[in-house]
């Protein structure tokens, strides 16, 4: 398992500008490891499995979590993972991830699915 630290920092104090008012804070994030977070929104249309491919680039596997949205009229449904593929280098750097998400049954709604990578 892998772990970051994060800081929270103040952009607008990094350079020097002389206003008559104090500029608002404009706050930011820095780690101190590489850190990639994707989020997409999925959509099944009376589908039991759908395969999409997330438009970051990792260098291994990342860790990924489903969570239905709306289900539609279905109020039980179970949405897991069938599949996670690392595909080739394309000319950017990075690969491409392949994902296979399966549902319990057939319906019509949407997923909401997040990639984490550090």
């Amino acid at each position: 398992m892998s772990n970051t630290r994060t800081k929270k920092y103040n952009k607008n104090r990094y350079r020097k500008v002389y206003q008559p008012v104090r500029a608002l804070p404009v706050w930011g994030i820095r780690a101190d490891k590489e850190v990639v977070l994707e989020t997409l929104r999925v959509s099944f249309n009376t589908q039991d499995e759908i395969t999409f491919t997330l438009n970051a680039r990792y260098n291994s596997l990342p860790g990924i979590v489903v969570t239905p949205v709306h289900t539609g009229d279905l109020g039980d449904v179970n949405i897991f993972i069938t599949s996670i593929s690392l595909g080739s280098v394309p000319s950017g750097g990075g690969k491409t991830v392949t994902v296979t998400l399966a549902a319990s049954v057939a319906f019509q709604g949407e997923v909401y699915v997040q990639a984490m990578m550090i």
